[in-house]
């Protein structure tokens, strides 16, 4: 088999990479190597692999900068989709798209289905909502995977980033009004070569087992962080505020929790807590401090 991932600067693409099927040929693509939102570079790219699996997780993904500048992000998110589709439908090649949380307004109490009427409230989600109604349009035969809360490592994330706020200043500010879960990229990964091998088709969700708040969040992270020595032995404040308090101004969902049964039931996966991940993916974090 013959791979194709595009976004491998993201945090992602770097665990599908680590947790790569052995015997099958992958290629990485950073943006500076394929600009998915330019058909040429895309079609070009296909033409010259030839891959039998494509999974894009390329995306602009920053919330706020989406607010800012939407026409960049419809140009990745949306418009890119579309021609990853439509050179993947050229080569017959099986499309994995990664999607989010954020294609749903978050109004329900209750987690979402993957056929649950999408209504984005900011320019990101809607930018990742139109990406899958192109792909629909496209092709019949391909997989849309919505995840939500993703962190790593590596990379920019809400974990990593907390890690250097407490670090810094020894104090944060986090919403408590928004709730999700927190999703592991590795298991995400994992699950996507599973996917993969079975040629799933249609639309899923993923994410790790459990709902917290961003504050709920927050305090894991402190707690293990504290215990792992990835944070000072020291008093830190995590003070939990409204989102309509907080210096962020782009809406969010207030609840996107997805309902990943249809998922754990396709591919015969039994969900791990989000607790568990996190404890997992920070013990990777004591282990790589510890070697530098």
């Amino acid at each position: 088999m013959k791979v194709m991932i595009t976004g491998a600067g993201g945090q992602l693409a770097q665990e599908l990479w680590m947790t790569r099927v052995k015997g099958w040929e992958v290629f990485m693509f950073e943006r500076s190597q394929l600009d998915i939102s330019q058909p040429r570079e895309v079609f070009s790219v296909f033409d010259e692999y030839k891959p039998d699996i494509v999974i894009n997780t390329a995306a602009f993904t920053s919330v706020d900068a989406a607010e800012q500048q939407p026409d960049k992000a419809t140009a990745v998110n949306s418009e890119g989709a579309f021609y990853m589709a439509r050179a993947a439908l050229q080569h017959r090649a099986h499309l994995i798209h990664i999607s989010t949380d954020y294609v749903f307004n978050g109004c329900q109490p209750w987690p979402y289905l993957p056929d649950d009427p999408c209504h984005p409230v900011n320019a990101y989600g809607r930018s990742k909502w139109d990406g899958e109604c192109l792909i629909r349009q496209c092709m019949t035969s391909h997989l849309i995977v919505r995840s939500s809360w993703l962190y790593a490592a590596n990379g920019k994330n809400f974990v990593t980033k907390m890690l250097q706020i407490l670090r810094d200043n020894k104090h944060a500010s986090v919403v408590f009004d928004e709730i999700g879960s927190p999703t592991w990229a590795r298991g995400l990964a994992e699950t996507l070569w599973i996917a993969a091998r079975q040629r799933l088709t249609g639309t899923y969700h993923w994410s790790d087992a459990g709902v917290a708040s961003r504050y709920d969040f927050a305090c894991a992270i402190n707690e293990l962080g504290q215990g792992m020595n990835l944070l000072p032995q020291e008093d830190i404040s995590i003070v939990p505020v409204r989102s309509s308090e907080h210096r962020n101004t782009v809406r969010r969902p207030p609840f996107s929790v997805l309902d990943t049964t249809r998922t754990w039931n396709a591919l015969n996966l039994t969900p791990v807590h989000w607790a568990v991940q996190l404890r997992r993916m920070m013990s990777e974090m004591q282990v790589s401090d510890a070697q530098n």
